[in-house]
C-alpha cells in the first residue's frame, strides 16, 4: 500500500492523543464517581487501542515482501482483529448496561 512516508507516524501520534484523552476522561469519571462500571469502559478503551495500534501496524507493513502464506497470515491477522474488536464492544456494552442499571437504582 502506497502512503506518505509520515503517514503511518501521524496516524500512531493520533491514536495515542485520541485515545489517551478517551482514557484520561473515563478515569477521571471513574474517580470521581466511583462507579464500578466505568473499569468496564477503561478496558474497552484498551482494547480498542490495541487493535488500532495493531492496523495501523497492518497498514505501515503491507508494502513488505510476503511469503507464500500471506493470504492466511493476513487472514489470521485479520480474523484475531475482530475478535479483539469483538471482547472490546462486549466490555463497552458491559459498562453501558452498569452505568444504566446504576443510574436507575441510584447505586
Amino acid at each position: 500500500m502506497l502512503m506518505e512516508q509520515e503517514t503511518i507516524k501521524i496516524l500512531y501520534i493520533g491514536v495515542f492523543i485520541v485515545m489517551g484523552i478517551s482514557l484520561v476522561f473515563v478515569v477521571g469519571q471513574w474517580i470521581s464517581t466511583k462507579k464500578a462500571a466505568y473499569v468496564w469502559l477503561i478496558g474497552h478503551l484498551i482494547v480498542l487501542s490495541i487493535t488500532i495500534i495493531r492496523w495501523v501496524s497492518f497498514l505501515s507493513n503491507a508494502n513488505m515482501q510476503q511469503s507464500h502464506m500471506a493470504a492466511e497470515n493476513n487472514s489470521l491477522f485479520i480474523g484475531s482483529n475482530a475478535v479483539l474488536w469483538a471482547i472490546g464492544m462486549f466490555l463497552l456494552l458491559i459498562g453501558i448496561y452498569k452505568l444504566d442499571k446504576t443510574a436507575k437504582t441510584g447505586i
